[in-house]
């Protein structure tokens, strides 16, 4: 059964089966890179791995790695010099970059920022189409139009994601071929970009930066009632939640959390600096792997 607890990472999707369980169709390949940063490749090669999955068919590359301010420069060098291995495989004659996002909220702002920094040539043209809320027009469709009369060869969209797991918020970067749908992650579902709703093929470049509060409480809840369950005088306190199943006891988190207020996400502190260094490695690794002679 799929979790209720959204998320943008195909990594997490298939943190919902036990490690050593095999689903056809997925195939994994972890390795480490420098001492920062660990590479997870996963291929759903089948339909019935997208459908176990809830993701496209298609790669998904993700880049874990410690805190980017912690000997930032290594760090960051490292993302960026995987990113453009991975880039430079796919790039074609003419690249368009779409900056998915709202400048004006600053955990969103990462695909408009990461534009601003792009080196427009003759091969790389960039577009910054807003959110509908701003402009009242679908990002899908500005892109199509903007397409239509361009031509690129490919799409790379750049967005801020949303994670299920706080662990991974900021120290996470996703590389997928199969494009995005903006918005998923926290359950604004947008027309998707791809393949087939656009007709080139789309690459989607992102990172977490939001994740639901209601999920905070619910793992800090599960962490709580294991630790209580040490006790015997709080069996009747853990014995209460026993009864709920998790998703039963997400719902009455999200019920008495709401308030009226609707859904609310949290982003670390940090998030301007964050931002800031997630944007030079995501249009440093663009503008090299753009550069490189084919």
């Amino acid at each position: 059964m799929r979790d209720h607890i959204q998320t943008d990472l195909a990594i997490e999707e298939r943190e919902r089966f036990e490690k050593n369980v095999e689903i056809d169709g997925v195939v994994l390949k972890k390795k480490r890179v420098g001492n920062a940063c660990n590479v997870t490749t996963m291929e759903i090669t089948t339909d019935y791995g997208s459908k176990k999955m809830n993701k496209p068919k298609g790669c998904y590359v993700t880049l874990e790695y410690s805190n980017p301010f912690e000997n930032a420069k290594n760090i960051a060098d490292t993302l960026k010099d995987v990113l453009v291995e991975k880039l430079k495989t796919i790039v074609p004659k003419k690249i368009m970059v779409v900056g998915l996002g709202n400048d004006k909220a600053t955990p969103d702002s990462l695909g408009p920022k990461v534009v601003e920094k792009i080196s427009i040539t003759d091969r790389v043209c960039c577009i910054v189409p807003g959110v509908c809320g701003r402009t009242g027009v679908e990002s899908f469709n500005i892109v199509r139009g903007v397409c239509k009369e361009e031509k690129p060869d490919l799409i790379l969209a750049v967005d801020s994601l949303a994670a299920r797991n706080v662990s991974r918020i900021t120290r996470t970067i996703q590389f997928t071929d199969t494009g995005i749908v903006p918005g998923s992650g926290v359950g604004n579902h947008r027309i998707g970009l791809n393949s087939d709703t656009i007709g080139i093929p789309v690459v989607a470049l992102g990172a977490p930066t939001v994740i639901n509060s209601v999920t905070i409480v619910h793992d800090t809840l599960n962490q709580l009632l294991d630790y209580l369950g040490n006790y015997e005088q709080m069996r009747n306190v853990t014995k209460t939640f026993e009864i709920l199943t998790s998703k039963e006891k997400y719902d009455l988190i999200e019920d008495v959390m709401s308030g009226g207020v609707g859904k609310m996400y949290v982003t670390p502190k940090d998030i301007d600096e964050v931002i800031e260094c997630l944007t030079y490695i995501f249009s440093t690794a663009i503008n090299e792997a753009c550069a490189l002679d084919k």
